[in-house]
């Protein structure tokens, strides 16, 4: 995919939308809004982060039709926001990452690809996104954990599982606020 469809996507799917800190859990009677196929990996733990974390993975129209075929790969954070109004931070508020993501696909606007929201670790999600320790509030400065744990853990979990392109030119990662 070209590197301006990319940063079209990311910014149809990001610009729009403010982060959410926490993970929500399901809540009852909070309506789902999926669009598409996905896949969700519960409890994927990590050698380098103590808290784990949810992977829910957005399929493209036709994913596995043809066996031999690969796909992109956008990695993003705050997870729980991306695609589901039931699990957003704020109730009922997700990015439409799933709607924007399936209609660029089926109009041709973008090639498929799969989707991996990273759900965030709650409290820790400042520690995780942040390269610097602040000495003031004594959070952040676990970001070199946090991306050793999508480098060596998460990335070769889905280029295990699924029909990916692994190249790095094939790999994008996103987010929004400190995820981003």
């Amino acid at each position: 995919m070209p590197a301006s469809r990319w940063i079209l996507l990311f910014c149809l799917i990001t610009l729009p939308f403010v982060s959410g800190h926490c993970p929500a859990a399901e809540t009852p009677g909070r309506p789902h809004t999926l669009t598409g196929s996905f896949r969700v990996h519960e409890n994927f733990r990590s050698r380098f982060l103590p808290t784990a974390r949810t992977l829910r993975v957005y399929l493209p129209p036709g994913y596995g039709s043809n066996p031999k075929k690969r796909y992109p790969v956008l990695y993003m954070h705050d997870g729980q926001n991306l695609f589901d109004g039931a699990t957003a931070f704020l109730p009922g508020q997700e990015w439409r990452v799933d709607e924007t993501a399936q209609s660029l696909i089926e109009a041709g606007e973008v090639e498929p690809l799969l989707i991996v929201g990273i759900y965030n670790a709650g409290v820790e999600r400042i520690n995780e996104y942040t390269p610097m320790k602040d000495p003031r509030r004594n959070i952040g400065g676990k970001a070199d954990l946090y991306g050793r744990m999508i480098v060596e853990e998460i990335k070769p979990f889905i280029d295990r599982e699924y029909c990916t392109l692994k190249a790095a030119k094939h790999t994008v990662l996103g987010g929004s606020s400190p995820g981003g």
